[in-house]
C-alpha cells in the first residue's frame, strides 16, 4: 500500500491574494492523479491560512491580527468544510481518506478545542495538523496555551503532524523545538514534515526518539 502523506485540500486565500501557486487542490482530483500514479490512500488537511487572520494583510503577504477577520475561531470552517466535502460530498472516496484537522498554536486555542469535540461527534479525523511558519505561530505555545491540543491528541491517541524548519530566519517551527516538545511527552507521536530539512543532528534526535518521525513531503525541492 502507498500513503501519500502530506496534501492540503481546499483553497488558501493568502497564497490566492498574494499571487503564489498552487493556491489550491480539489479532493477528487488529488485521488483521480493520485490513484493513476499507483497511491492508495491520503492523508489529508486543510489549507494554512485561516479566516480568524486579518485578511487585508494577504494581498501584501502580511499576517497581522484584528483588523478584516472573516471569522473568530481559527479552522473552525476550514476544518469543518474538509470533513464535510470528505465524508458528505464524497462517501465514496472517503473509505481511502485518512483526514488530519488543522490548528493554530497560539490564537483562540480553548475556542478550537470546544470546535474539534463538536467536529469529532460527526466526523472520524486520524490526527493533528500544524503550520506555523506561514501563521506567524510559535510551536513552543503547545507549552502553554497550546497545550489543550496535547491533551486532545492523547485523550484521542492521535498523531501530530509538523510543518518543520532549520532556517535560522523561522522562529516559529523550529524542527529542534519539535523534538524538545516531543521528548516531553512521550505518550504521543509526532511526524515531523519535510525530512527536517535534512538537518543530520534533527534527524539522529528522531532516530533516537522512539514517538518521533519525519515524513518526505517535498522530497526534490528540499
Amino acid at each position: 500500500m502507498i500513503i501519500d502523506c502530506h496534501n492540503h485540500v481546499g483553497a488558501d486565500l493568502l497564497f490566492y491574494l498574494h499571487g503564489d501557486f498552487p493556491y489550491a487542490q480539489q479532493l477528487v482530483a488529488m485521488t483521480d492523479e493520485g490513484g493513476a500514479l499507483g497511491v492508495d490512500r491520503w492523508i489529508v488537511f486543510p489549507f494554512v491560512s485561516h479566516l480568524a487572520l486579518d485578511v487585508s494583510g494577504f494581498f501584501e503577504n502580511v499576517i497581522r491580527e484584528g483588523g478584516t477577520q472573516l471569522a473568530s475561531i481559527p479552522y473552525a470552517l476550514e476544518n469543518r468544510r474538509l470533513m464535510s466535502e470528505i465524508f458528505d460530498l464524497f462517501p465514496e472516496i472517503a473509505p481511502r481518506i485518512l483526514p488530519f484537522v488543522i490548528v493554530d498554536p497560539m490564537r483562540e486555542t480553548a475556542a478550537q478545542a470546544v470546535e474539534l469535540r463538536k467536529l469529532r461527534e460527526k466526523y472520524r479525523f486520524n490526527g493533528i495538523k500544524m503550520q506555523t511558519t506561514i501563521l506567524q505561530s510559535d510551536i513552543k505555545h503547545l507549552r502553554d496555551r497550546g497545550k489543550v491540543f496535547l491533551e486532545l491528541a492523547e485523550e484521542w491517541d492521535l498523531p501530530f503532524l509538523i510543518h518543520s524548519s532549520v532556517a535560522k530566519s523561522d522562529l516559529w517551527a523550529q524542527a529542534s523545538d519539535i523534538l524538545d516538545i516531543a521528548e516531553e511527552n512521550p505518550p504521543l507521536r509526532f511526524c515531523l514534515a519535510h525530512s527536517c530539512r535534512y538537518d543530520k543532528a534533527c534527524l539522529d534526535r528522531v532516530q533516537d526518539l522512539p514517538n518521533t518521525w519525519f515524513d518526505c513531503s517535498a522530497h526534490c525541492i528540499h
